[in-house]
């Protein structure tokens, strides 16, 4: 726990010494806003004319109506924190599957391509060979032609 420390605030008009482990700067906040709140109290016609006694009572029921709405809202503001880190663990764990599934898809592009890199390298091989087939092929006609007609002129001799 920290050191103590006092400072003196102006609440309705009036100094008063405060001490408490809080800063200073908090301490003149609180005192600002219950001064806003007397201020707030004194703008109202009906408040002047009621006695000092009811006008503290009005004070402190102010106060503490603006406590438990301030209460009530963090109360919510903490349920929607709790509703956004569950959607955001959500979130997240559909992220991951999400990077599985591209990761999982990316390995098997890969090996698509590899596959079709050998496809690709057996084809070109069998073109070749059917370029050489086709050479041949077009040698053993000539070879034939000449054949032929070696052997018609033999033939006919």
């Amino acid at each position: 726990m920290g050191t103590k420390k006092s400072t003196v605030v102006v609440i309705d008009k009036k100094e008063y010494n405060l001490s408490g482990f809080e800063e200073e700067d908090y301490l003149q906040r609180v005192a600002a806003y219950i001064n806003q709140k007397i201020t707030e109290m004194n703008q109202q016609d009906s408040y002047k004319r009621i006695p000092q006694d009811m006008k503290n009572l009005m004070l402190n029921l102010n106060l503490a109506d603006d406590y438990f709405k301030a209460k009530e809202q963090a109360g919510t503001s903490s349920e929607k924190f709790s509703d956004l880190e569950k959607e955001i663990f959500d979130l997240k764990h559909q992220l991951v599957d999400a990077q599985m599934q591209l990761d999982d898809a990316n390995t098997k592009i890969a090996e698509a391509n590899a596959k079709l890199e050998l496809v690709k390298q057996h084809n070109e091989q069998m073109q070749g060979q059917v370029e050489e087939l086709e050479k041949e092929k077009r040698e053993l006609t000539q070879k034939n032609e000449s054949l032929s007609a070696d052997l018609e002129e033999v033939l006919l001799k």
